[in-house]
């Protein structure tokens, strides 16, 4: 993303300079290219404002993906403790309840 907001600065310091002498003060501008100047400040601060957000979401959902990952496999071996546990249980009860053989 940095690399397109250079590259977008760059493309705008390249088609104001020849209109725009570096010596002129920003002061001196016509009104057009003071809104100019301001609505690209406003359209670059909120590139840069949607770029954080994108980069904190795709880092939140890489994160919550993980958690997620490792939720189910520890859900998966307790589920597989209970069940052994369970199996081992009928097991015993069905042992104790069988009728000798005379």
């Amino acid at each position: 993303m940095a690399a397109v907001l250079g590259l977008f600065q760059e493309g705008v310091a390249m088609s104001t300079a020849p209109s725009m002498p570096a010596s002129v003060s920003v002061d001196l501008l016509p009104v057009s290219a003071h809104r100019l100047w301001w609505n690209m400040g406003d359209v670059l601060r909120r590139l840069v404002a949607r770029a954080a957000v994108e980069q904190v979401s795709n880092h939140s959902a890489h994160l919550l993906s993980r958690q997620l990952g490792v939720l189910s496999r520890t859900s998966r071996r307790r589920f597989a403790r209970s069940a052994v546990a369970l199996q081992q249980c009928a097991a015993a009860s069905i042992t104790r309840h069988q009728p000798e053989a005379p």
